[in-house]
């Protein structure tokens, strides 16, 4: 809750990118890097689709359509998502709660997609960048989780973020 000064630190040519708060922050939770994701693999986006107005993060199924994006590049993975404004930015996890990716918002290219398709930065690509700024995730955990903790631990790992500049 608040407001807090942060600054980008990295981005990826994927369209992720990190920002770091200027004062200190403990999070409640935080998520381990997953496994690569395969194609039909279920995932779970955590994200704030309605700009808060739901309270809590939503978390929404959605499908791993292939491991690369159109031009087969293998940083980002296509999804079978119809995603909201507020989805952008948001975790993808695995059944386990591990993060496989963040939904990236499309490149205005002139070209229109189909709705459902959306594409996430990959995990690898977000341990990449995260380690060229000094950070590291812990390892992925193997155990599945059930519905009710699956939602808590999205929900406790993610937070709205507005960004202006000044």
């Amino acid at each position: 809750g608040g407001t807090h000064d942060a600054e980008i630190i990295a981005r990826s040519e994927t369209g992720a990118g990190l920002i770091s708060p200027t004062s200190d922050l403990t999070p409640i939770s935080y998520a381990k890097l997953g496994y690569p994701v395969r194609k039909g693999d279920k995932m779970f986006l955590s994200s704030d689709p309605y700009g808060g107005r739901l309270g809590l993060a939503s978390l929404t199924e959605t499908t791993i359509a292939e491991t690369a994006d159109l031009s087969g590049n293998t940083e980002k993975f296509r999804l079978d998502l119809l995603a909201e404004p507020g989805d952008f930015g948001g975790a993808l996890l695995d059944r386990s709660g591990n993060l496989a990716g963040i939904l990236v918002s499309q490149n205005n290219t002139g070209r229109v997609l189909p709705n459902n398709v959306n594409f996430a930065a990959s995990a690898a690509v977000l341990a990449d960048m995260m380690a060229s700024v000094g950070l590291h995730l812990g390892a992925a955990q193997s155990r599945r989780l059930d519905d009710v903790a699956m939602i808590s631990s999205a929900q406790n790992m993610l937070t709205p973020i507005e960004c202006w500049i000044d």
